[in-house]
């Protein structure tokens, strides 16, 4: 538990010297009229412990009071400022989408439909009525695979490079696998795709383990009108 605090700090800290490193300038901006509504930007000292020198544990002089003090949340592993930002976000994110729903936000169809998708994501009543309709035509495809090669093709056609390991750790896809390109790891004189298993749709990992005990001790089924992806 030590460990990850100890790295969340460390890497909050790095950030916010960088920040300040960053952005020192000869010349102050000229201030313009929102300035005054503008947030403070600065280091967060209420998360400091000044009782320490900084000469003898930067460290704790820097977060000690937040390491008496913070806890992590009952429903995470690990907690700092990086979960801090993506929760704000995540509101703010909401509050943009519930606004351009209602019709408070700007008069521009970018947020239209933004408002649209988004209300639509949210009606329950409409989304149960019309039940397995909208995903008719993917699961007639689906339907319709008979062999491996037909399988591959499908697969193939869904493809998309949205996945990245090691830059951006986002290992999600919605697609049956998501593909990343990237320097080989074995020979960096080239470029070699990668796969990546997308997640299953199934509700219960109980549902899935149980189709994975069944399939090893069968044969496979030659035909799914279903796809876990």
């Amino acid at each position: 538990m030590y460990n990850t605090v100890h790295d969340t700090l460390t890497s909050g800290l790095l950030l916010v010297l960088g920040a300040l490193c960053g952005c020192r300038a000869t010349t102050k901006p000229a201030p313009n009229a929102d300035s005054a509504t503008q947030a403070t930007h600065d280091i967060d000292r209420s998360s400091m412990d000044t009782s320490v020198a900084a000469g003898d544990d930067f460290f704790r002089y820097a977060n000690g009071t937040w390491l008496k003090t913070a806890a992590i949340p009952p429903d995470r592993g690990s907690y700092g400022i990086w979960y801090v930002l993506f929760d704000r976000s995540q509101q703010r994110t909401k509050a943009l989408l519930e606004e351009a729903a209602a019709g408070k936000g700007t008069a521009g169809p970018d947020d239209r439909k933004a408002g649209d998708y988004f209300a639509s994501y949210l009606d329950d009543a409409t989304i149960e009525k019309r039940g397995l309709a909208p995903l008719r035509p993917t699961l007639d495809m689906i339907d319709a695979i008979a062999d491996r090669r037909m399988l591959a093709r499908w697969i193939g056609q869904s493809l998309r490079a949205d996945v990245d390991p090691l830059n951006a750790t986002n290992f999600y896809t919605d697609h049956v696998f998501g593909v990343w390109i990237a320097q080989d790891l074995n020979d960096p004189s080239r470029h070699t795709p990668y796969l990546l298993q997308g997640g299953s749709g199934s509700p219960t990992a109980t549902i899935t383990w149980s189709q994975v005990t069944r399939w090893s001790v069968s044969a496979p089924p030659t035909r799914r009108t279903s796809s876990a992806c």
